[in-house]
């Protein structure tokens, strides 16, 4: 079986925030809404800073699924994790549960809110609209094989990858950046 992951190539994001506002957008969020995703800022090659474009990351074995005592998540078939707000009292207790900060608190409704993966756009044939406004290409996504191993990640970049969790993300690793020069210098 297949699950759609996000794939991440960092040395190609410029931290404009095009994926976190369509998001906005998309969704119908406000000012002052926790954002669904939230690009962070990591130690890359030669310390020189890489921005990854970060959100839920429908993990196979989510935390948020098993904790939530009114069950209000459900994991999907093709590995999208969805929260269905209805029965959500705002407990937080898959705020807190979640190694990578997916579910948020709404202040407004006083409940959790996340990123569905945009599993509405999926069945139209689109990409999630966070993918689709990316104007670098440094997110895309993909359907893998379900026990496929993934995950790459960035020496010294300490991601929050939880071997327990297996989260449907492939970060690809940074390439040295080559710099050319032309002779004879500048006239």
């Amino acid at each position: 079986m297949e699950r759609y992951h996000f794939i991440i190539h960092a040395e190609r994001c410029i931290e404009c925030y095009s994926c976190s506002a369509a998001c906005y957008q998309e969704h119908c969020l406000t000012h002052g809404d926790q954002p669904r995703r939230t690009i962070q800022q990591r130690s890359g090659n030669k310390d020189q800073p890489v921005y990854l474009s970060m959100s839920c990351n429908h993990c196979q074995n989510p935390v948020c699924v098993t904790i939530c005592p009114n069950n209000n998540y459900t994991k999907r078939r093709d590995g999208i994790v969805t929260h269905d707000d209805t029965f959500c009292e705002g407990c937080k207790l898959c705020v807190e549960a979640c190694p990578f900060g997916a579910p948020q608190l709404n202040l407004h409704t006083e409940k959790v809110d996340k990123c569905d993966f945009c599993h509405e756009r999926l069945s139209e044939g689109l990409a999630p609209v966070c993918v689709g406004n990316c104007p670098t290409d440094a997110l895309n996504f993909a359907k893998l094989p379900e026990h496929q191993e993934v995950t790459e990640s960035y020496t010294g970049n300490h991601i929050p990858i939880s071997r327990f969790t297996s989260p449907a993300i492939v970060i690809r690793k940074q390439r040295a950046i080559k710099q050319h020069f032309l002779s004879g210098g500048l006239s």
